[in-house]
Parts: C-alpha cells; structure tokens; sequence
C-alpha cells in the first residue's frame, strides 16, 4: 500500500468536478455471462454471471486513486446491492486497487441496464461501458501491482504501476523500503523546480522504470540506497537528471534518455562500484556526467553524451580507478576532464570529438590514469596521464 503525501491522506479527495457513468448491459436471465470494460485501464472487469436470476459483476479500481459512488441507477432489476449495501450507495468509498461487487436480482425478459454513477478523486470526466454476453467468466486473479495515481511514500515491498500523469511540489514518490518496482507506464512526473521527483532513501533492489520525470531540483535520487537499477526512464528540465549520493553503490543506471538538464548525471560523495551504461544525456546546461568527491570503481561505459555546454564528463576530487570505456563524447564545450587527484582512472576506447575546447585533459595530480584506443583530436588530447589518442 501507499500513504500518500496529501494532507489528511487519502480520506480527503479530490472533489470532482465531473460525474462518469458505468453503464451494465445483461441480456435477459441466462446461465451465465462475460462482461467486458471500455475502458479497462480504470476499472477492471474480474468476474461476472448471471445464475438463477441474479446477476453479479465484479469490478476492480485500477483509477489509480480512490472512487466515491454516488448513485445506483437500477432500472429492470430488484434489490441492487453494490459491496454488500442496498441502493443508493452514496458515501460508499473504493480505494486504489479496491473491488466493487455488484449483485442484482433481474426480471424476465428483455435487456436489463444498471447504471452506476461515481466521482472520480482526480476529477476526471469518464464513460465506462460493461457489457455482458455469452459464456461464464472466470477470476483472472491478482492485478500483479498497486495501482498509484498520487504523489506518497511507498513503505511496502512489492510492485506498483502509475495509473496518471501527476504533479509534485515536494519529494513526489519516496520509496524507503527495499524490493520495489515501480513502472510509470511512460506517464508523467512533474514538479515546479524544487525538490525530487522519485527520491530512494536507504532503499534497495528497487527497479524504477519507464517514468517521464520533469521539473524539479532533481529527477532521480538516490540517498545511501544500493543495489537498484534505473531503466528506460526519461528525464528533462531538472536541476540534475538523477543524482547518486551518499555511499549509494552499486547500482545500475542504463538507456535511460537525459536532457535539458542543468547536469545530467552526478555521482557524488563515496558512490562506488555503480554501473552506468547506454544511455543518452545531452544538452546539459553544465556537465553531461559528473564524478565528484571520492566516487570509485564506477564503470561508464557505451554512453552517448553530445551537445552539453561544459563537458561531456568531469571526474575530480579523489574520483578514482573508474572505467571509462566505449563512450561517444561529441559537440560539447569540452571532452573528458580529469583533476584534483582522481588517480588510476582508465579511459579506453572513447571517441571524444568535435568538442569545443579540448578532448581529453588530465591534471598532473591525477597520477596513474592510463587511457589507449581512444578517437580524439590528437592536438587537443592530454598526454600528461598517458593517455593515447588517434585523431578523429
């Protein structure tokens, strides 16, 4: 479950301002029946028969947050009962992830329509129709997930699914437990320049992935959290794209798209042993990748990083034995920048073109950093640490 970061929680919703309407359509008394939703991405159809002249349907909220019905419209039928209760279900309340059992008797003959009004907690305007024919229907068991459509604080293991596009104006999503997935399912995390969109704090094994992060301090944070992979998530107009901190270690970040950012990526302060692979970080206001303060045994390999206003990768103060490897660092204000005792570094087979300023520099502090097989503009490649360069 979720405790969501509203005030009060989940208890005050969201009044809506619009009403949608679940329209059921039963053909007349049969053994048995199949229903279907129009619209299955906000209420799951689970189960559903008409026996011995009761009809019964059960629904799943998948809106993502909570539902409040208002009204049962129950013309052709006698006895309505929604959860357990008689008609006019007003007040009745159904949660993220919550069922809906409707259990009506039905008249002979004709087509029986049950028309189920409710109000949307993320005020919504909507039409869901579920029609029935046909054969018996069976449970098609568990969701898989918690359906999420709110900013909140995930303190269960387990997996979740954004339902909706949100807005945040603090930490969005804080997850503070280990074993989570989260799947955004490509929607949207938006801020207003502060804060954090997804903030891990001392978590672990998590998988955060396909989520559309813009508009705040920082996209993607990790707070001595290790042990997680970041994937296919895009991340744009952020203060940082994602931020690696504070012994946050191994951890996998890969294909993820990073741009627009002030700096894309940070590893910083004892972050080791992180793998940082495949993705595409561009038109940074600073730096595309950034390795600061004691940051080790990282290995960055086979990133795109192009079109950043300062470099394409800074690796300083005591940064050191990094694998920097298969990278294309092209169109920034410059290259690879090496300093402030960020010794033992390997750079190898990068191609580190067309920057503006030089390819690759090294401080003489950054002893025993060695580099072969690299592509660069030989004139503008360092050979103070050793590292070799063929001309693009």
């Amino acid at each position: 479950g979720l405790e969501y970061l509203v005030t009060y929680g989940w208890a005050l919703v969201l009044i809506a301002t619009f009403i949608g309407a679940m329209v059921f359509v039963i053909s007349g008394p049969v053994d048995s029946s199949t229903f279907s939703s129009s619209d299955p991405d906000k209420l799951f159809v689970r189960g559903g028969s008409v026996l011995d002249g009761m009809a019964t349907i059960k629904l799943q909220n998948i809106t993502g947050g909570t539902i409040t019905l208002t009204d049962l419209l129950n013309t052709g039928y006698y006895d309505c009962l929604v959860n357990g209760e008689y008609v006019q279900p007003e007040g009745i309340t159904i949660g993220p992830g919550g069922e809906l059992l409707v259990e009506c008797t039905i008249t002979e003959g004709g087509s029986k329509i049950v028309s189920i009004e409710y109000t949307d907690s993320f005020g919504i305007e909507q039409t869901l129709d579920i029609t029935g024919s046909g054969a018996v229907t069976n449970d098609p068991g568990p969701l898989g997930y918690t359906p999420i459509g709110e900013c909140g604080t995930i303190n269960e293991e387990g997996i979740y699914k954004l339902m909706k596009n949100i807005n945040g104006t603090s930490e969005c999503i804080i997850i503070t437990v280990d074993n989570v997935q989260l799947n955004c399912d490509n929607k949207a995390i938006i801020g207003n320049g502060t804060s954090t969109g997804i903030y891990l704090n001392y978590a672990h094994n998590a998988l955060i992935q396909n989520c559309n992060i813009s508009g705040f301090e920082t996209g993607i944070f990790l707070d001595h959290s290790t042990y997680n992979t970041l994937n296919g998530n895009t991340l744009e107009q952020n203060g940082t794209g994602i931020g690696i901190h504070a012994s946050s270690s191994q951890n996998v970040v890969q294909n993820n798209a990073l741009a627009t950012n002030g700096t894309g990526l940070l590893l910083y302060n004892w972050c080791e042993e992180n793998r940082i692979e495949d993705n595409q970080i561009s038109s940074s206001t600073f730096d595309g990748i950034y390795i600061d303060k004691f940051s080790r045994v990282n290995t960055i390999i086979g990133n795109t990083v192009t079109g950043n206003g300062r470099l394409g990768m800074y690796i300083t103060r005591d940064s050191a034995d990094n694998d920097i490897s298969g990278n294309t660092i092209t169109g920034n204000g410059a290259g690879i920048f090496i300093s402030n005792f960020s010794h033992a570094n390997k750079v190898t087979n990068n191609t580190v073109c067309n920057n503006t300023d030089y390819q690759i520099e090294c401080s003489p502090s950054s002893y025993g950093t060695i580099g072969t097989g690299n592509t660069a503009d030989a004139a503008l490649c360092s050979s103070t640490c050793g590292i070799t360069c063929a001309d693009c």
